[in-house]
């Protein structure tokens, strides 16, 4: 986010001062960065009953916070079968809808800016309504999941030096050469 001159990397963390060996700057950093830019934005717009809003926002978010803890092709999926919005239904339900959730809304809003097949975001309905065609994806019901999703994923790279590990090596692969590019520009 740029203000005046200054680009930050999170709300109150300008690019040019995000230490790449201060870890807890790091980890607040990605923490405000995701729910700032993220988050409190799918949630006002959840305030305002703005679905369509609301769940693009939160493909997005479940994109960025999924690169790091998942990685691969198969996050979305991943994700989703996590999600405990999905639990107690047969394995076989559940497989169409993960993979309507990935074909439908994910690969739709991201490739093509749609929702396919008909599929859609409503505050009329639960997490997900589903007759074999058509999908229909609750945004309160799914900010719910990510942010726990999100908070239970911060808990871990706190906790865990492996996967704070891992977490870094994709951060610092991300966003290293980017902000070293700003710091150049600004001396």
């Amino acid at each position: 986010m740029r203000i005046d001159d200054v680009i930050y990397f999170a709300p109150g963390i300008r690019a040019i001062d995000l230490d790449f060996n201060n870890r807890e700057q790091i980890l607040e950093g990605f923490k405000n960065r995701i729910y700032s830019y993220y988050l409190l934005p799918a949630e006002k717009l959840n305030v305002q009953e703005f679905a369509f809003a609301s769940g693009v926002i939160l493909m997005a978010t479940i994109d960025a916070i999924t690169y790091y803890s998942i990685g691969g092709n198969n996050r979305i999926k991943d994700f989703m079968f996590q999600c405990k919005i999905l639990d107690g239904m047969p394995e076989d339900r559940k497989r169409l809808v993960v993979k309507a959730f990935d074909d439908y809304f994910r690969n739709g809003l991201i490739h093509e800016g749609r929702i396919k097949n008909g599929c859609q975001f409503s505050y009329e309905y639960g997490f997900v309504y589903f007759d074999d065609t058509f999908l229909v994806i609750n945004p309160k019901m799914l900010y719910n999941e990510v942010t726990e999703y999100f908070q239970n994923y911060l808990d871990t790279l706190s906790k865990h030096t492996g996967a704070f590990t891992q977490f870094y090596q994709k951060f610092y692969r991300q966003y290293y050469p980017e902000i070293q590019s700003i710091k150049r520009q600004n001396t």
